[in-house]
């Protein structure tokens, strides 16, 4: 067996950064199937969701369908909002004047734009159903000149692919990222056999794909950051409440401050549990946990101001 019997994917690598890519991932993951429902037998929408359901991602996956409104605004009709994950279907690329080989300048823009907007972190890219070589060559160059614009990376799937089901290497796709695999690591994996091999363009640095591994950590330093201030409040508690002689309007203080330590070990508990199985299923319950420990934050901001408040009240009544 050969390279040329089974050749990896094409990686081609720009110079230019996505600004994308160095955001913090953000849950839950959100999919936009833009374009055509080509697949009238199954439909890419409805398959991304079933697979959602299959994975127990739950509400950590959320799929949107919508047709491509114009390529001037290619979101007009959609549901603003972050889409991590774009899956540009088989609407045509027109192609520039006396230039069929190339997208037009102000195409190129309006896609960088969206994608932008949009905060994507990859963008797939299926076959048009005219089977032209030029318009092949038209949607490579598009997605080409959008990365070297400072895009998120592109994957392009070859024409050949339109006789191989291109649904389902999407579908692989998606459910290879959902596990938080690279980029380059998915779109192998979701390849298997096929011929030729699908294009990766990719920007310059290396956290390629949702990168949800990334907002894990960032939430387990957050838990523990917390930890730490409530240790500090507590000390703080003790001591105002012991110079007040115990006084009984801090009991209600008291009480909110121990169920909140109790809510803060349990929203670590999670974590890792979370952090051992690292699978789709897990996104769902990060999701929750991350918008719980906002909430002990924001608590713990008011507790604060109660403290104070209660200690003045207790002063000016011993006074």
């Amino acid at each position: 067996m050969t390279d040329a019997d089974y050749p990896a994917t094409r990686v081609e690598e720009s110079g230019t950064p996505c600004i994308a890519l160095s955001r913090l991932p953000e849950l839950p993951v959100r999919v936009l199937v833009l374009g055509p429902a080509v697949d009238t037998e199954r439909p890419l929408g409805p398959r991304l969701e079933h697979l959602a359901s299959d994975l127990g991602a739950g509400d950590g996956l959320q799929v949107v369908a919508g047709d491509l409104g114009t390529w001037q605004d290619p979101l007009e009709g959609v549901p603003a909002g972050r889409f991590d994950v774009v899956i540009l279907r088989a609407a045509p690329v027109p192609g520039g004047d006396g230039d069929p080989e190339h997208a037009p300048p102000w195409l190129v823009e309006s896609m960088a734009a969206a994608l932008a907007v949009s905060s994507t972190r990859v963008w797939l890219v299926t076959p048009s159903p005219t089977r032209s070589a030029e318009e092949g060559a038209r949607r490579e160059d598009l997605a080409r000149r959008v990365v070297r614009a400072g895009g998120p990376p592109a994957v392009v799937l070859p024409g050949d692919w339109l006789d191989q089901d291109p649904a389902t290497f999407l579908e692989a796709t998606v459910e290879h990222l959902l596990h938080d695999a690279p980029l380059g690591t998915a779109v192998e994996r979701a390849t298997a056999d096929r011929l030729p091999a699908p294009l990766l363009l990719r920007p310059q640095g290396r956290r390629l794909g949702l990168d949800l591994a990334r907002l894990l950590e960032s939430h387990r330093t957050a838990i523990e950051e917390q930890v730490s201030r409530l240790r500090s409040f507590e000390r703080e508690f003790e001591a105002t409440r012991t110079a007040s002689g115990m006084h009984p309007a801090f009991e209600a203080l008291n009480e909110r401050l121990q169920a909140r330590g109790e809510a803060l070990v349990q929203v670590k508990e999670s974590c890792e549990e979370i952090n051992r199985d690292r699978d789709p299923a897990g996104w769902s319950r990060l999701g929750n946990s991350i918008a719980r420990l906002s909430a002990l934050t924001a608590e713990e901001e008011a507790d604060r101001a109660a403290l104070r408040a209660t200690a003045m009240r207790v002063a000016e009544q011993g006074g």
